[in-house]
């Protein structure tokens, strides 16, 4: 389906900040999935492809040319391995070598699950839903924002810039041209660990690589405990939606389990926290890995497994629409309000993948990765 075009821009990152981690490391209990073991895609790599690439491996380079960037990348595993999680997102020398051996993987991954979902192209279908419900659509031609819960480490920053990109250049002969639009991205990205100097980085050289145009798209990382009851007035700022702008966007990608492993009760709370703080019309992507060790939950007293995406689909879809803030504190709903589940399910995988296209290994240096993950894209009632 063709896609409307947007500008694009320098990045700029500002900062906030506290504390304990949240970010999507490879499935610690699980290898990752091996490039030679699986097909790479029989189409060739797309510009757009090639040049994040690039603009990661000029970012990233003094982390790449580093001589113990082998050895360091062997110890990050290990910990990761060993769900030692805070060890290495805690330390701020090891997240350029974090992301030099993994976002590169995941940015790729990223751009094109966006793309395929059509993230940031259901502007005028929530609209018209808004207002089919008489409901108050308010303005929808202000800026999209983006709320990236647990992207640190700048794959979803970077991942979207390159959409931007895309919908602005059209040189890649694979892409079919697309009409031009002026609305401006602002992507907020929420953390534990101390990416602060990472995301300056990607705002002041990975960005203006991609996207030229000012003020197209700009980021502002945001380092808190998003499972901390203290997080709650930053996500309360995040998922207001101001009269002139559509309603938020949210996205959750690989770090899910994360969540879970540090904490079920506390990670339930904060989706329930967020259902009552995002407004109708909000989507909120959540991807994440689909190995079945990873993503098995036992639920119930006799402890019976099931898949986390079919856990999300239980708790978010069977949310009442209206839950106040006292309701959801008690964990009980609001009397009266079960007429609709808070949130629609738009789009669902229970397992996919996405494999590298032909070509793309020669444009950087450390090994790239394919990944099978499960995807939920809902819509606030």
């Amino acid at each position: 389906m063709p896609r409307r075009t947007n500008p694009s821009n320098n990045g700029v990152v500002k900062t906030n900040h506290p504390k304990r981690k949240l970010h999507h490391p490879p499935q610690p209990n699980a290898p990752a999935p091996s490039t030679a073991a699986l097909p790479i895609h029989k189409q060739p790599a797309l510009l757009i492809e090639r040049r994040l690439l690039t603009a990661l491996s000029l970012t990233l380079e003094q982390a790449l040319a580093d001589p113990n960037l082998t050895v360091k990348i062997q110890q990050i595993k290990a910990l990761l391995y060993a769900k030692r999680f805070l060890e290495v997102f805690e330390r701020e020398q090891w997240l350029d070598v974090y992301a030099a051996r993994w976002v590169p993987s995941r940015v790729l991954a990223f751009r094109e699950i966006f793309a395929e979902v059509e993230l940031l192209e259901r502007r005028r279908e929530i609209a018209d839903i808004l207002g089919r419900d008489g409901a108050d659509a308010g303005g929808m031609d202000g800026p999209q924002r983006v709320v990236c819960l647990g992207g640190g480490a700048g794959s979803e920053f970077i991942a979207l810039a390159g959409i931007v990109a895309q919908r602005m250049e059209v040189s890649d002969e694979q892409d079919t041209p697309q009409e031009s639009s002026t609305d401006p991205l602002e992507v907020h990205l929420v953390d534990i660990g101390p990416y602060a100097p990472l995301m300056d980085r990607f705002a002041e050289s990975a960005i203006p690589r991609l996207v030229t145009a000012s003020d197209a798209i700009t980021g502002t990382f945001h380092q808190t405990d998003i499972l901390s009851p203290s997080a709650e007035p930053l996500l309360r700022s995040l998922l207001h939606r101001d009269s002139s702008a559509p309603p938020p966007i949210v996205t959750l990608l690989f770090t899910l389990t994360e969540l879970f492993i540090q904490s079920r009760p506390a990670t339930v709370a904060f989706l329930q926290k967020m259902t009552t703080l995002a407004p109708r019309g909000t989507l909120f992507l959540i991807v994440d890995a689909a190995n079945e060790e990873a993503s098995a939950v036992s639920v119930g007293k006799e402890g019976r497994s099931w898949s986390l995406a079919t856990v999300m689909d239980g708790v978010l879809c069977a949310m009442p629409t209206q839950t106040t803030a006292a309701a959801a504190a008690e964990d009980t709903p609001a009397p009266g309000t079960r007429s609709r589940a808070a949130w629609k399910k738009l789009e669902a995988e229970d397992s996919k993948w996405f494999r590298l296209r032909e070509g793309l290994q020669e444009h950087y240096p450390i090994k790239l990765e394919n990944a099978r993950y499960w995807l939920r894209l809902y819509r606030r009632n």
